[in-house]
């Protein structure tokens, strides 16, 4: 026996040690697998999400590697070159860097200026019986739109109706989101609850516009007829409550308001209104006088004393409460050669603008179905118009038909459908379309009523964009977009750089 444990012994103490030797080797091992695993993440993750492999992303999630990985970034800095490199006498942009998608072109409220669903305009059963009206499915684009989506840099989940009414908003939001866009959308604020608006702050939704114009509930619904003031601002604090819940920057809160005189003349207390709700920014925009809404035309301000004192004294309150307020449109389009009669002349009630509207309904006995959609082919030439618009924006309606900006009207002729083509953005219509525009030729059924009224965007706004997405980028995945990219923005030539450019061609 004795024996038998002299010879076991040297033997069990090897076995032992050999079991050391290999728990050491593996321990050792796990440790240098796992910092090649994370040295190699960034070098390999956009092949790997090119290949729709997302196991290695999941491990990364499982394991706490790093709480949000940006899948997309690479994508936004083709799409940036690409815009550069245009920009400098190269080929036209490959990708969009701006996608408007028409989440729907239905709305429950009946607002005054709308050319669409005011009752104001005897044209509007019309226009609601005769114009088609959808909501866009939620794996509309899934496909067709992958990768422009992938590469885009802006989202803009509204069209010509109220987002918040489709009953799968949160789906597309959710959908939209994976692509790390900066999404935001426009809306009358009634349907802003807290649970849709803590959804809104988890999905790191960027920007939200609420359209209010008005200090009161009087003034207010008057315009906006069939609305509840209360409830919009209601959901206006819902959202600010949100973002404080999470210690949110995001979504920022924006209020377009319109430049009615009455409330203009109210503006101080309005912006005193939006800091205790927790507003970021106010936009007043001019009224838009419709030859289809003629009733309106008298209700915008006018030049006056009392209008830009009542500017003066918003800007002092907002730059208390720290709000910015974007006006220069406005005041642009003011008449300085308006005389005092004419500031000063008698102007209708605007809460008689209800009872006006039932009165119109009642007149407009005749519904005449709209025409028919333009035929394309008919050009503008210009030689001072540069609009960029064709370059960095693609609009896409809830059918899929899609169009070279958020501008277009009922009479547009569509430049193509996603559903027909792999790349949408490189169709060939799209592309006939940027070749004749970089000629300084606008076709005529969606660029005339923008190149008369020079209502086109005077700036391309990419250096901007860059700037926002890189503040949201830094907020979201802790680290700085690509800063070659940040300083190629800054340096971006304008729109009558590019024209000249372009010219000398």
């Amino acid at each position: 026996m004795n024996t038998i444990k002299r010879i076991l012994k040297p033997v069990v103490l090897l076995l032992i040690d050999i079991y050391y030797k290999i728990r050491e080797i593996i321990i050792h091992s796990w440790w240098r697998i796992r910092k090649l695993f994370l040295l190699n993440f960034y070098k390999y993750r956009t092949r790997i999400f090119r290949h729709k492999n997302r196991l290695y992303y999941n491990l990364c999630k499982k394991l706490g590697i790093q709480k949000n990985i940006s899948l997309h970034h690479s994508y936004k800095h083709q799409t940036l070159t690409s815009f550069r490199d245009f920009c400098n006498n190269g080929t036209p942009p490959k990708w969009p860097i701006e996608i408007f998608l028409e989440l729907s072109n239905i709305c429950d409220l009946r607002c005054a200026m709308c050319p669409t669903f005011s009752e104001l305009n005897p044209d509007q059963k019309s226009n609601i019986i005769y114009r088609e009206r959808g909501l866009m499915p939620v794996d509309f684009y899934a496909s067709s739109m992958h990768d422009l989506l992938s590469h885009a840099l802006v989202v803009h989940a509204f069209g010509y109706g109220e987002p918040t009414l489709h009953p799968d908003f949160k789906k597309h939001i959710e959908t939209l989101s994976n692509y790390e866009v900066l999404i935001d959308f426009f809306t009358h604020g009634m349907h802003l609850t807290p649970d849709l608006c803590d959804f809104l702050v988890r999905k790191r939704v960027y920007l939200v516009t609420i359209s209010i114009s008005g200090n009161n509930q009087a003034d207010y619904e008057s315009i906006y007829q069939g609305g509840n003031y209360q409830q919009v601002l209601e959901g206006i604090k819902n959202l600010s409550d949100a973002k404080k819940r999470a210690n949110s920057a995001h979504p920022n809160i924006s209020l377009n308001t319109i430049g009615f005189e009455h409330h203009i003349n109210t503006l101080p207390e309005f912006v005193e209104t939006a800091a205790s709700l927790g507003v970021n920014n106010i936009q007043i925009k001019p009224l838009q006088r419709y030859n289809s809404i003629s009733e309106l035309h008298n209700f915008g301000a006018l030049f006056g004393q009392q209008t830009l004192d009542a500017i003066n004294a918003a800007l002092k309150i907002a730059e208390k409460f720290e709000i910015s307020i974007s006006c220069q449109e406005f005041l642009d389009s003011l008449d300085s050669t308006a005389s005092d009669n004419e500031a000063n002349s008698y102007k209708p009630d605007i809460h008689t603008l209800q009872q006006r509207a039932k009165s119109k309904q009642r007149d407009a006995t005749h519904h005449s179905k709209p025409d028919t959609r333009s035929t394309p082919g008919g050009y503008i030439n210009t030689a001072t118009t540069m609009c960029m618009e064709p370059f960095t924006t693609l609009y896409v309606d809830y059918k899929g038909n899609h169009y070279p900006c958020c501008f277009k009207n009922n009479a547009s002729q569509a430049l193509g459908n996603i559903n027909n083509s792999s790349h949408p953005w490189q169709q060939a219509d799209f592309a006939e379309f940027r070749s004749a525009a970089l000629a300084q030729q606008y076709r005529a059924d969606i660029c005339t009523t923008c190149i008369n009224n020079k209502a086109y965007p005077k700036n391309h706004g990419v250096t901007e964009r860059v700037a926002q997405y890189s503040r949201w980028f830094k907020h979201n995945f802790g680290k700085p977009f690509h800063s070659d990219i940040q300083r190629m923005s800054r340096n971006l030539p304008d729109n009558q750089a590019i024209n000249e450019i372009w010219g000398n061609k």
